[in-house]
Parts: structure tokens; C-alpha cells; sequence
């Protein structure tokens, strides 16, 4: 994956689910570049095997198992667990978001664009910020200094 990571948000989905999302900028090509909101593989396993994974030793005391995070699965190296979810160690594209109440309200997790056409990013970027009320840790005037040092 060439690229980098610009921005970070964390995203509350629940009362008990929140996830990390990052705002990616990679180079095609020649004034082509892509943003996109990425986050972690999920390993793709079910419950009942996360569960086997993650268990450590009983505690009489407190009735409840120690949690163990396993360094690999399958050969590919572990991130991160968080009570529902093992994570590879590498950021993926999202799928559109289209959760919102209104069906017609859609966000691509993506955008490709030429470096003339910052007014699309900006309204794609915007865009990305009404899907939750969980703020970037950037801007888009830093999107655009980021964009303007990034190697060519």
C-alpha cells in the first residue's frame, strides 16, 4: 500500500461499538491521487472462533476469562481486538456509507481526483463529515497543505 495515513477519527456507532477510521491520500499517477476513509481488516471469522482466539485463563474470583490477543492469525499479523472483532494489521478501503435515515443519502468511501479539482474533494470530504457526528482530526485547508507536500 503506498500512501498515507492523514486523518483519524474515532467512530461511535452505539453506546458499546465505536472503530477507527482514517482518511487515506494515495498517488495514482501523474496529478492523480485518491482519498479515501479506511479502517482495519476484520479477521473473517465468526464468534464462537474469536471467542476460542481471545480466551485466556478462568479466574474463579471474578467468573470471568483473561482476555489474550493473539500476535497472528493465519499467518497475518494482529492489530487489535475489541470484544466483537479480531483486526489484521492493514487499513482497507470502506464501503459506501448509507446508513443515514434518508434513502437517497449515500457517501462513497473514495474519491480520484486530479490535483485542479480541489472544489470536488472539498464537497466529497464535507460529505463524509455528515454521516456521524465524529469529527476528523483534520481540516481541509490541511488536506490541502498535505496535498501540496506530497512526494510527486
Amino acid at each position: 500500500m503506498s500512501g498515507k495515513v492523514i486523518g483519524h477519527r474515532e467512530v461511535t456507532g452505539s453506546m458499546v461499538a465505536t472503530w477507527d477510521e482514517f482518511l487515506f491520500l494515495e498517488k495514482l499517477k501523474k496529478s492523480t491521487y485518491e482519498l479515501s476513509i479506511r479502517k482495519y481488516e476484520i479477521v473473517d471469522i465468526d464468534d464462537t472462533e474469536v471467542t476460542r482466539l481471545t480466551r485466556g485463563k478462568y479466574d474463579k474470583e471474578s467468573d470471568e476469562y483473561d482476555i489474550k490477543i493473539p500476535e497472528t492469525y493465519n499467518g497475518r499479523k494482529i492489530k487489535d481486538y475489541d470484544g466483537d472483532f479480531l483486526y489484521y494489521d492493514n487499513l482497507v478501503k470502506c464501503i459506501e456509507y448509507d446508513d443515514k435515515e434518508s434513502f437517497t443519502y449515500k457517501v462513497e468511501c473514495s474519491i480520484t481526483f486530479q490535483i485542479d479539482q480541489l472544489n470536488k474533494v472539498k464537497i466529497w470530504f464535507e460529505k463524509t463529515k455528515t454521516h456521524c457526528e465524529d469529527h476528523w482530526s483534520i481540516d481541509f485547508e490541511e488536506i490541502k497543505e498535505v496535498l501540496n507536500k506530497f512526494p510527486n
